[in-house]
């Protein structure tokens, strides 16, 4: 599995092409699909290698969204995929250590379990996927939200720090060291909340919607907590969509469409709604695109 299986590179040159409103929609778009990448990356224990290089393509789409000053949610956003990412490149680099795959690191490591183990020279070095200032930084670095960090320690830090508009990696960690009492109330009836959620058949992206959290620290959460959602269960035992019938209505619709655009008298438009209408246009235009672009691909060469 590699970072352009889910994310196209040739997604971040697009960027800058766009007009804002269609950079905001791929970049949300981007977002989506790296969260769905590094859950499927984490719940398989990807290689340190796969995931450093996912966290460095999140890492520039985080910086694209500031210097594009695309929204501030969108911003917030990326940042929070890159705490991820640095989690779970955390966990990865722990997870080979452990199975001896990685040589453990013997200067300042917050693990003496794995600093006292016999450093091999033909393994892989830490410094390969991190440097020192990424994994320690006085106290704030990738291991400290990593090692003895539990996911819901996590998830709670991460998303108080959200709430605050500030998801630094020094920040979250200061929540995982010293979390807020306060918060900790909140924490507790949010977690009620979604059990009563859970009862009444909500699934995990609806809960995730209400309570404010990522679908993937619902998940885990509720996994450690022993609730039980079962509307995921029964979603995951229904049929796959029917992608054919999707294309082939799809295609019908924008027939009909064209038809009845051809009727449409230019001259009779209104202007003050016409902005809205180019916009909504473009943003479907810029899909239709994607799709023939995606359809194409799919056809065996001539």
């Amino acid at each position: 599995m590699t970072v352009t299986d889910i994310v196209p590179a040739t997604n971040m040159a697009e960027l800058d092409t766009l007009d804002p409103q269609s950079r905001e929609v791929a970049m949300l778009g981007m977002l989506e699909q790296a969260h769905t990448w590094l859950a499927h990356a984490v719940e398989t224990s990807a290689p340190a290698r796969d995931i450093a290089d996912f966290k460095a393509f999140i890492a520039t789409a985080a910086d694209a969204a500031k210097r594009l000053k695309v929204s501030k949610e969108i911003q917030v956003d990326a940042e929070v995929m890159v705490r991820r990412s640095e989690r779970a490149l955390g966990q990865a680099i722990r997870g080979g250590q452990e199975r001896g795959e990685i040589r453990a690191s013997n200067g300042g490591d917050t693990r003496t379990d794995l600093t006292d183990r016999v450093v091999a020279n033909n393994l892989v070095s830490v410094s390969d996927f991190a440097n020192r200032d990424e994994l320690h930084s006085n106290g704030a670095g990738i291991y400290h939200l990593t090692d003895d960090v539990t996911d819901d320690d996590f998830e709670t830090a991460l998303t108080e720090a959200k709430d605050e508009g500030n998801v630094s990696r020094a920040n979250v960690v200061r929540k995982i060291k010293a979390p807020s009492k306060s918060y900790s109330g909140q924490h507790a009836a949010k977690w009620d909340r979604i059990t009563a959620l859970a009862a009444s058949g909500s699934s995990s992206p609806q809960i995730a919607r209400e309570v404010g959290m990522g679908v993937e620290g619902v998940k885990a959460g509720a996994k450690q907590r022993g609730i039980d959602i079962r509307a995921d269960r029964v979603l995951g035992r229904t049929h796959r969509l029917d992608s054919n019938r999707i294309v082939r209505e799809s295609v019908t619709t924008l027939e009909n469409i064209v038809n009845g655009l051809a009727l449409i008298n230019y001259d009779d438009i209104d202007m003050e709604e016409a902005d809205a209408w180019i916009d909504s246009l473009n943003i479907s235009r810029n899909a239709l695109l994607k799709a023939i672009r995606k359809i194409e691909k799919r056809k065996p060469i001539q």
